[in-house]
């Protein structure tokens, strides 16, 4: 232990006797008062952002030496340390700034609890807005009603964007005057809410009292004609229904009649046609025999029975072989049981397959939203001469 003068000789000059070494006052307090000078309180960051992505974010204004995110249910919270202090003086009128799309809320750290608060005093809610649409469309209506930050809140169970965003406002007054506005986005209205009527919003569309159960959007879906022929062909996709089931089955089960018959008229044909040959080929023998009963007058009564009862078989076959070819035109051969099972396999494939291609076109083009936003992002920070 040193007293106050051992101390104030320290911190006052060079230490000769330890190579010059300089001593300098530290104390915890004024240190942690220093660095919440220069940090900043973020909020509302999305779990698909990282560290280097919100680091390049604060980066545009001034230099970040700490960036570090801690998770807080489906959000992150950051903290960020700048070099100096004067950066954080711009963030007293900044409540919010864009990441790669998103709104991060943010707030000086030297702020007190009622300061802080008061940042999210003003809220309302706009609803009705599109599907997968991010803060930095909407930057346009946020500067036209005079609101001081915005938030999508971003569903648990998808984590896709809800079809409303939360509006803060620094003044009751601008509040009032900003609902007095009848607001649209892309052609379509947006309606004003009070923030504990956002349980009563549907997450679908938006507006209140509609359950998304109920709601489905998918319905007003343009379908490519090219692909409406595939689910008609195939009994599938999201425009199919009963009827038209039954027909397309009506329709097939038609077809396979008329083959059917198609089939049974052609081996009818070929059954007469043999059978004519047969009568041919059974009546050339009669004509010797006749031919001997004329020339041979001697012979007995019983060899003209039996030559007689071999010129009439002939003629006795014929009329069996009629009823077989009738026969075989009533029946129509019909396909067997596992070809028919196998085609149902088949189809339901086919159909399933269809679905999972519609899914993965879905979402396929969220993907190359996010991917815009970023680029734009990036294009924006890469403009150094206006940040």
């Amino acid at each position: 232990m040193c007293d106050e003068h051992d101390y104030n000789d320290c911190v006052s000059f060079p230490r000769a006797d330890l190579l010059n070494l300089v001593f300098t006052h530290y104390s915890s307090a004024d240190a942690k008062l220093s660095d919440e000078a220069k940090s900043l309180f973020v909020t509302d960051i999305p779990l698909f952002l990282n560290e280097t992505q919100v680091r390049q974010a604060f980066s545009r204004y001034g230099t970040v030496i700490k960036c570090k995110l801690t998770p807080k249910k489906h959000y992150y919270n950051g903290h960020i340390q700048f070099s100096s202090a004067d950066v954080i003086a711009q963030f007293n009128d900044i409540w919010a700034i864009i990441c790669l799309g998103n709104s991060l809320r943010v707030c000086p750290a030297s702020f007190l609890k009622s300061q802080r608060d008061s940042r999210r005093e003003h809220v309302t809610i706009l609803a009705g807005i599109l599907k997968n649409i991010k803060e930095a469309d909407l930057l346009e209506i946020a500067t036209q009603v005079n609101a001081k930050a915005l938030n999508v809140p971003l569903s648990i169970n998808s984590y896709k964007p809800k079809p409303y965003v939360y509006l803060n406002f620094s003044l009751f007054d601008t509040l009032e005057a900003a609902k007095e506005l009848s607001v649209a986005f892309r052609g379509k209205g947006l309606t004003w809410h009070p923030p504990n009527e956002a349980h009563t919003l549907c997450h679908v569309c938006g507006r209140s009292g509609c359950s998304p159960s109920v709601c489905n959007p998918r319905l007003a879906h343009k379908v490519d004609d090219h692909l409406n022929k595939l689910y008609s062909r195939f009994n599938a996709g999201p425009r199919r229904g009963h009827q038209d089931s039954r027909q397309s089955r009506d329709k097939s089960t038609s077809r396979l009649r008329s083959r059917s018959n198609s089939r049974s008229r052609n081996n009818s044909s070929l059954s007469r046609s043999n059978n004519n040959n047969n009568n041919i080929n059974t009546s050339r023998p009669n004509v010797p025999n006749r031919n001997n009963q004329s020339s041979n007058n001697n012979t007995n009564s019983r060899n003209n029975a039996n030559s007689s009862g071999s010129t009439q078989s002939p003629h006795n076959l014929h009329p069996n072989n009629t009823s077989l070819t009738s026969h075989s035109n009533n029946s129509a051969p019909t396909l067997l049981q596992h070809i028919i099972d196998e085609l149902k396999a088949q189809i339901k494939e086919i159909a399933t397959t269809l679905r999972t291609l519609e899914e993965t076109v879905f979402w396929m083009n969220d993907t190359i939203t996010a991917h815009e936003y970023r680029l734009s992002e990036l294009e924006s920070m890469m403009n150094y001469d206006n940040p």
